[in-house]
């Protein structure tokens, strides 16, 4: 599933982009258990964060892509 959004070699860091979402949604849970708030605009900044990131590498993967279809149409049209 993965592996059709993003390019290998951005794995590595699509991977720690997941564990920090991960990661914070259980201390959003954690936050919402003791209906501790104090945090929240922190915890908001580092979703939204690893969020973009992860828009970026898929945006690289699909420009790539478009790059590599109209490469071959470049040079198989004549």
């Amino acid at each position: 599933m993965l592996k059709e959004h993003y390019l290998m070699e951005d794995w590595p860091q699509m991977l720690d982009e997941v564990e920090n979402i991960m990661n914070t949604s259980i201390n959003a849970l954690h936050m919402a258990e003791n209906a501790e708030f104090s945090s929240k605009r922190e915890v908001m900044l580092k979703l939204e964060r690893s969020l973009d990131t992860l828009r970026i590498l898929n945006r690289k993967k699909i420009d790539r892509e478009n790059n590599q279809v109209n490469e071959y149409l470049r040079r198989h049209m004549f």
